[in-house]
Protein backbone atom coordinates (compact mmCIF):
# COMPACT_ATOMS: atom_id res chain seq x y z
CA UNK A 1 0.00 0.00 0.00
CA UNK A 2 2.85 2.33 0.77
CA UNK A 3 4.62 2.01 -2.79
CA UNK A 4 0.78 2.23 -4.44
CA UNK A 5 0.60 5.39 -2.42
CA UNK A 6 3.90 6.78 -3.03
CA UNK A 7 3.49 6.00 -6.68
CA UNK A 8 -0.11 8.22 -7.12
CA UNK A 9 2.39 10.61 -5.05
CA UNK A 10 5.30 10.62 -7.86
CA UNK A 11 2.90 10.55 -10.42
CA UNK A 12 1.09 13.31 -9.19
CA UNK A 13 4.49 15.56 -8.97
CA UNK A 14 5.64 14.51 -12.48
CA UNK A 15 1.59 15.59 -13.93
CA UNK A 16 1.98 19.03 -11.65
CA UNK A 17 5.85 19.55 -13.06
CA UNK A 18 4.95 18.76 -16.73
CA UNK A 19 1.87 21.27 -16.27
CA UNK A 20 4.26 23.90 -14.64
CA UNK A 21 6.61 23.43 -17.55
CA UNK A 22 3.43 24.10 -20.05
CA UNK A 23 2.66 27.31 -17.71
CA UNK A 24 6.05 28.13 -17.74
CA UNK A 25 6.83 28.00 -21.83
CA UNK A 26 3.39 29.66 -22.10
CA UNK A 27 4.45 32.69 -20.15
CA UNK A 28 7.88 32.71 -21.55
CA UNK A 29 5.97 33.03 -25.41
CA UNK A 30 3.61 35.96 -23.71
CA UNK A 31 6.70 37.49 -22.77
CA UNK A 32 8.29 37.23 -26.50
CA UNK A 33 4.75 38.53 -28.13
CA UNK A 34 4.50 41.63 -25.53
CA UNK A 35 8.42 42.19 -26.79
CA UNK A 36 7.69 41.99 -30.50
CA UNK A 37 4.53 44.62 -29.29
CA UNK A 38 6.26 46.56 -27.52
CA UNK A 39 9.03 46.62 -30.49
CA UNK A 40 6.20 47.39 -33.02
CA UNK A 41 4.93 50.32 -30.61
CA UNK A 42 8.60 51.49 -30.45
CA UNK A 43 8.38 51.57 -34.78
CA UNK A 44 5.13 53.29 -35.08
CA UNK A 45 5.91 55.67 -32.16
CA UNK A 46 9.27 56.59 -34.24
CA UNK A 47 7.25 56.55 -37.61
CA UNK A 48 4.55 58.92 -36.15
CA UNK A 49 7.31 61.07 -34.91
CA UNK A 50 9.05 61.13 -38.30
CA UNK A 51 5.66 62.40 -39.65
CA UNK A 52 4.56 64.90 -37.11
CA UNK A 53 8.14 65.98 -37.85
CA UNK A 54 7.48 66.65 -41.75
CA UNK A 55 4.18 67.97 -41.24
CA UNK A 56 5.41 70.47 -38.50
CA UNK A 57 8.23 71.55 -41.39
CA UNK A 58 5.58 72.09 -44.27
CA UNK A 59 3.48 73.94 -41.81
CA UNK A 60 6.34 76.22 -40.75
CA UNK A 61 7.13 76.77 -44.32
CA UNK A 62 3.41 77.76 -45.17
CA UNK A 63 3.45 79.94 -42.74
CA UNK A 64 6.35 81.81 -43.68
CA UNK A 65 5.18 81.80 -46.87
CA UNK A 66 1.71 83.65 -45.56
CA UNK A 67 3.91 85.98 -43.42
CA UNK A 68 5.69 86.92 -46.56
CA UNK A 69 2.68 87.44 -48.88
CA UNK A 70 0.75 89.14 -45.73
CA UNK A 71 3.94 91.67 -45.40
CA UNK A 72 3.91 92.91 -48.97
CA UNK A 73 0.02 92.60 -50.01
CA UNK A 74 -0.99 96.03 -48.39
CA UNK A 75 1.89 97.36 -50.80
CA UNK A 76 0.57 95.76 -53.79
CA UNK A 77 -3.00 96.79 -52.89
CA UNK A 78 -1.80 100.48 -52.59
CA UNK A 79 -0.60 100.17 -55.68
CA UNK A 80 -3.95 98.82 -57.25
CA UNK A 81 -5.84 100.96 -55.75
CA UNK A 82 -3.65 104.28 -56.51
CA UNK A 83 -3.55 102.27 -60.40
CA UNK A 84 -7.42 102.88 -60.00
CA UNK A 85 -7.53 106.31 -59.18
CA UNK A 86 -4.97 107.06 -62.06
CA UNK A 87 -7.59 105.26 -64.66
CA UNK A 88 -10.77 106.94 -63.08
CA UNK A 89 -9.20 110.24 -63.41
CA UNK A 90 -8.32 109.62 -67.22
Amino acid sequence: MNESLESKITSGFAKFDTKFELLDAKFGLFEQNFDLNNQQWDFLDSKFEEKFRQINEKYNGIKKQITAINEVLPYRTADFSRFGVILFLL
